[in-house]
């Protein structure tokens, strides 16, 4: 099997410029079982989709390495958003609304992915002509969804929907809600660790069903112009966690969010939680984290159905900070975690970091 090196220059030094193209050169190969990309300092602008599971050529999976130059030297930006609209005919006369899912300015797919030292940024929330505008939704800097995941220093940029932690939910509310590369795929669970990332965003600005750690992250909750509510963590999960009997916590793919010891800041002026369940029984945990005045006293919001307060499972442990339960604030609903049920949640991710 064959194990591909490949680096991506902006001005073409070394045979790729661009970044789909290295994408599609990887996937192509037949005989690639992994693939390690240094994409050089310098700013790559689309959209970029890589799918290392390779299911529909027949090809085996490819394992797939992105390191860049340092996340204030190698940018990846995009500005795609929901209400754009996109094209369903080849002549470009017929087109639907774009939804979440397909506003993407990365999408990364495949057994394992590993990336460093690069910023991955959607700035369709900016005003034009950086921007499509305050009016945009959802819009997605980065679409993580490989089974095995880890970044480091990796800065995530954006507005509302920052960072797609796949899998979607079995379901959706809407019809045409999860229209995008999953819509009508197995739900493939998956494992995440961010090690000292910066993430931004506004509303539900990390999302998705995957059991992941934020490991010394930095998480800024950006200002907006409208008055609008945000959250940080949107975590879904369709059906209760299953946990063994005398355990103390879910397998690491029912884990949902655990923060650990990250820094929660922002200069947003409209309420803001620490989460809300996108489905039922999401699971969110906050741990040694310290938690800047931005944050709401009651911390948590149950997404319009106290039913779900019943459900879900929103936890903290040992928080600092202005808006943390130390320093006096009242939580709506959730639990403080005892030591060893917190750093049971930590150490669940212990074999991936």
């Amino acid at each position: 099997m064959k194990v591909l090196n490949i680096t991506i220059s902006p001005a073409n030094r070394t045979g790729f410029s661009n970044l789909q193209k290295a994408f599609d050169y990887i996937t192509a190969e037949k005989d690639c079982c992994e693939a390690f990309i240094h994409l050089e300092r310098g700013v790559y602008e689309g959209q970029f989709y890589f799918d290392g599971y390779r299911k529909e050529s027949g090809l085996p999976p490819v394992k797939l390495h992105i390191k860049g130059d340092g996340s204030a030297k190698t940018l990846i930006t995009g500005c795609l958003c929901a209400t754009l609209p996109f094209s369903t005919s080849l002549d470009g006369t017929s087109f639907e609304k774009r939804g979440t899912f397909r506003s993407y300015t990365l999408f990364v797919s495949g057994p394992e992915v590993e990336m460093e030292n690069i910023t991955i940024q959607n700035t369709a929330g900016l005003q034009p002509p950086a921007g499509c505008g305050k009016e945009v939704g959802q819009a997605v800097a980065l679409y993580a969804d490989a089974a095995i995941m880890h970044c480091r220093h990796i800065a995530l940029k954006g507005f509302q929907d920052t960072l797609f932690t796949a899998p979607l939910p079995l379901a959706e509310r809407q019809p045409g809600g999860f229209k995008g590369p999953r819509e009508k795929t197995e739900r493939i669970p998956s494992v995440q660790v961010y090690d000292h990332c910066y993430i931004e965003g506004t509303v539900d600005f990390i999302y998705g069903g995957a059991g992941v750690l934020f490991n010394h992250c930095s998480i800024f909750v950006k200002k907006q112009q409208e008055s609008i509510v945000c959250y940080i963590a949107a975590p879904s999960a369709d059906v209760p966690a299953e946990i063994p009997e005398g355990a103390l916590v879910p397998d690491v793919y029912q884990a949902g969010y655990v923060f650990y010891k990250c820094r929660i800041d922002g200069d947003a002026v409209v309420p803001v939680y620490l989460g809300r369940p996108w489905r039922p029984y999401g699971r969110c945990a906050y741990i040694k984290c310290r938690i800047g005045r931005v944050i709401q006293e009651a911390g948590w919001d149950n997404w319009h159905n106290p039913e779900n307060e019943k459900k879900c499972c929103f936890a903290e442990y040992h928080n600092t900070g202005a808006g943390s339960v130390a320093a006096g604030n009242r939580r709506a609903f959730g639990s403080q975690l005892d030591r060893s049920h917190a750093y049971a949640l930590v150490a669940l991710f212990s074999i991936y970091k």
